[in-house]
């Protein structure tokens, strides 16, 4: 029998020999090294097993530190949807409060320094891409990520774009409608 290579290798060797050691009707748990009744273990996708105390501890030090999300065992993600029935109402009810703003691509936060609350999609107008904070009501640009402001977010790149695009063109910004125009044409807007 060759030794493993690598801790991690060693490690999951462990785990393996000790769930083999486990009595038939309990499991250790992955964590911890305690022997749980069956009935009392949550089973990872890679086979390996945890005891409630261990997995809720799992998946609160992932709402902590972003880098721990999602949690993982073997660098397989633990599905939420399993493990929810297993740990706490209060976690549940934690993570799924975390659980969007854990998974945002392009978080937006209240533009309140002393808020900073995290801004769900559900309170982002998206016509005007901004975002009302559910906890202090400020408005925050979700473009810039500053206070809401009026008129096109001088950081949104497609604006960029076409105000270069007028300038190497010589165009103009109607003062009325906010229009590009030519500078030798006028705007036909109604007033």
């Amino acid at each position: 029998m060759s030794l493993p290579n690598t801790p991690e290798d060693r490690d999951v060797g462990k785990k393996a020999q000790q769930d083999n050691n486990a009595t038939p009707h309990n499991s250790l748990c992955a964590a911890c090294d305690d022997q749980v009744p069956q009935s009392a273990v949550w089973k990872a996708p890679c086979q390996h097993t945890y005891c409630t105390d261990c997995l809720e501890q799992l998946f609160r030090l992932s709402l902590e530190d972003e880098i721990l999300y999602p949690p993982r065992c073997c660098q397989q993600a633990m599905p939420w949807s399993d493990v929810k029935t297993f740990v706490s109402h209060e976690l549940v009810s934690e993570f799924e409060d975390k659980r969007e703003e854990l998974e945002a691509q392009d978080k937006t936060y209240c533009s309140e320094p002393a808020c900073s609350a995290f801004i769900g999609l559900r309170y982002i107008a998206p016509d005007t891409l901004t975002a009302t904070c559910p906890a202090c009501g400020k408005l925050t640009c979700t473009t810039c990520k500053s206070a809401s402001h009026a008129g096109d977010c001088p950081s949104d790149p497609s604006v960029l774009a076409t105000f270069e695009i007028a300038r190497q063109n010589g165009w103009r910004r109607c003062q009325q409608c906010g229009r590009m125009i030519e500078r030798t044409g006028g705007c036909n807007h109604t007033t």
